[in-house]
């Protein structure tokens, strides 16, 4: 990406300072996910939160569809003694929330308005994407970062320890937890996170 340090090694120009916030050496990972100038002004909150939208709303439109008929239990049909079984077709992936209708969806919208309920626990972090359903006693928490793609790795393992503990304190009040951390680069590239987390979910490849 041609950033001022880029195009002074190509010697295209002679300056490598940052535009904005006035850093010497203005590289390409400074320009998407370190200028102060760029955070003061909420470029990078805007970016998250495009990306948030995408999601939010794809999730919301998946979860709306599910009808009591596509909800899929764990029955046994049992087949009568000399009988041959009936022949199935492969057997299809059941997600997670392929398992009830009651989903309710909390989102960590620009206004920062998501509160968990007190039910699930009392904590002052705010996963992005905050799922649950009564009748499984179960939550889904997604937490998005849109870092730079080559720190990917890094913030995944950052965000899954930072929501350990608000994890365990559901768990502690009778609730199951999926925990999803995903990844969106700066340039646009969605990591293996993503798609391991909305297959668990229950959404196909072609979704």
């Amino acid at each position: 990406l041609p950033s001022p340090a880029n195009l002074h090694m190509w010697n295209i120009t002679t300056e490598t300072k940052c535009l904005l916030c006035g850093k010497s050496v203005c590289t390409t990972a400074h320009v998407l996910g370190a200028c102060k100038t760029s955070l003061k002004q909420g470029r990078f909150t805007f970016r998250h939160d495009s990306v948030l939208h995408v999601l939010v709303n794809g999730l919301t439109s998946f979860i709306s569809s599910l009808t009591p008929a596509h909800v899929q239990s764990d029955r046994i049909d049992f087949v009568p003694e000399g009988s041959l079984p009936p022949r199935r077709s492969q057997k299809q992936y059941r997600g997670i929330v392929q398992y009830a209708t009651d989903w309710k969806i909390l989102c960590d919208s620009e206004a920062k308005t998501l509160v968990i309920p007190t039910c699930f626990a009392v904590s002052s972090r705010r996963p992005d994407i905050f799922i649950f359903s009564l009748s499984l006693k179960l939550v889904i928490m997604i937490e998005l970062t849109c870092p730079c793609e080559e720190n990917m790795p890094s913030w995944n393992k950052i965000k899954r320890v930072r929501y350990l503990p608000l994890c365990d304190a559901i768990k502690a009040n009778g609730w199951s937890v999926h925990l999803f951390a995903v990844e969106v680069g700066a340039r646009g590239y969605c990591a293996e996170s993503v798609r391991w987390c909305l297959l668990q979910l229950g959404m196909s490849n072609a979704a």
